[in-house]
């Protein structure tokens, strides 16, 4: 969990970073600020506002956009900071839609050396990733078509599960 945040997570933790950094909670946080603030913002000629509406607004430098890919950037980067603390990278690859945005990316980069040991950040390089938002799902594809083309058990979610588990 994200320090200070009470925002309740499906586990039943408060500030976890999957909500605080979730799309959904980001789409929340806009409207809220939308709703609170009365700065200019281009979001606001928007009837349904997406995170892709979101992202590109930030890096046009609507105000409330980047405020919220602001807040969004300093909970990975304590989240990464941890990571720095307990394991010790030399390197740190992001990647999915928030990496995209230099706002979050920078911010997340920021906070991470800010609250990361000065030890366990030196040195180290947040990039980011080549691959785009499927790289996962096409990881996790092939593991199940290297499975279905080896000799023995055909159980993909067993065999899943023991190479996870390796």
């Amino acid at each position: 969990p994200v320090g200070g945040q009470t925002v309740r997570c499906s586990c039943g933790n408060t500030g976890c970073l999957g909500v605080l950094a979730s799309f959904e909670y980001i789409l929340k946080k806009t409207h809220q600020h939308l709703a609170e603030s009365p700065v200019r913002s281009s979001l606001r000629l928007l009837n349904d506002i997406s995170i892709d509406d979101v992202l590109k607004a930030g890096e046009n430098g609507d105000k409330v956009a980047t405020q919220v890919l602001i807040e969004t950037g300093e909970y990975i980067g304590q989240a990464l900071a941890v990571v720095l603390n307990l394991f010790g990278p030399n390197l740190v690859i992001v990647g999915g839609k928030l990496a995209q945005s230099t706002i979050c990316r920078e911010t997340a980069n920021r906070i991470m050396r800010l609250y990361a040991l000065e030890m366990a950040s030196r040195g180290v390089e947040l990039k980011l990733s080549p691959l785009d938002d499927l790289a996962g799902a096409r990881g996790a594809a092939t593991l199940a078509l290297d499975s279905l083309f080896q000799p023995g058990e055909k159980d993909i979610l067993a065999i899943l599960e023991r190479r996870l588990s390796d």
